[in-house]
């Protein structure tokens, strides 16, 4: 049986960025966002350059950053993976981003799950 040789912790790559998960989280990342990060981590990318997540996405005024977008997109599809609903997933999204109304906070809810997850059911 042939074994990888340790190459470090997974990273991803965004728009010419490195990250790696601990970049995506406000605290260490736990198990369970390390295997969130390592199942979705390689469809990042391609929630943070849509164009379908409103005022805080890439063609809104408030845009947030890459990682920042990344880390909602991923915490989305930890909870649509626990079987959480949006009210859910608002209470987890507005202590990472305070200032975000919560119409524009289910935009990333409905996209994640077009994007990153979508296997997973999206309970309203």
């Amino acid at each position: 049986m042939a074994t990888q040789p340790n190459s470090g912790p997974k990273t991803i790559q965004i728009n010419g960025k490195k990250y790696a998960c601990s970049d995506l989280s406000e605290n260490a990342c736990d198990q369970g966002v390390t295997d969130a990060f390592d199942k979705w981590g390689d469809k990042l990318e391609g929630f943070a350059n849509s164009d379908r997540l409103g005022t805080l996405g890439k063609g809104g005024s408030g845009m947030l950053p890459d990682d920042r977008i990344a880390r909602l997109g991923l915490l989305s599809c930890m909870y649509m993976e626990s079987g959480a609903d949006s009210t859910k997933f608002l209470e987890g999204a507005k202590k990472l981003e305070p200032k975000a109304r919560a119409t524009d906070l289910l935009l990333f809810w409905l996209e994640s799950n077009r994007v990153i997850c979508p296997e997973l059911e999206l309970k309203a």
